[in-house]
């Protein structure tokens, strides 16, 4: 009985240790991202640079980092179709909706497995 104990054991530790390795994670730097602020009504009000970072697996880290060109490229063709400003004068940025944007960017271009997390550390007018 006790063999089985400790081969049961064994397995449970093996598991835990299989995922601890596939939970090791980067941060990609996406560096600054030039963003356009559009109003409601379709109007563009200024522009924001916002830095942001991927919560990548060690496994996905070179992939994603060698293929940011193509993120950007994502991020910029939904950015004029996203109401992204507020406030009177349309200086003011919806945050929420800037994290959202990169976020569904980044699925698109990496895919949801790859992408864990996006930070986003900055956001500046320009």
């Amino acid at each position: 009985m006790l063999g089985a104990a400790g081969a049961f054991t064994a397995q449970i530790v093996q598991k835990y240790q299989s995922e601890t390795a596939q939970a090791q994670t980067s941060f990609i730097p996406v560096g600054a991202i030039t963003i356009p602020l559009v109003m409601p009504d379709g109007r563009l009000s200024t522009y924001i640079n916002v830095t942001a970072e991927l919560e990548v697996s060690d496994a996905e880290a070179a992939h994603v980092g060698a293929q940011l060109p193509l993120l950007l490229n994502a991020v910029n063709m939904q950015a004029f179709r996203a109401p992204l400003s507020r406030g009177p004068d349309g200086r003011l940025p919806r945050f929420r909706e800037i994290h959202h944007l990169i976020e569904t960017a980044a699925a698109a271009t990496f895919g949801r497995a790859a992408v864990r997390r996006v930070v986003v550390t900055q956001i500046a007018p320009q």
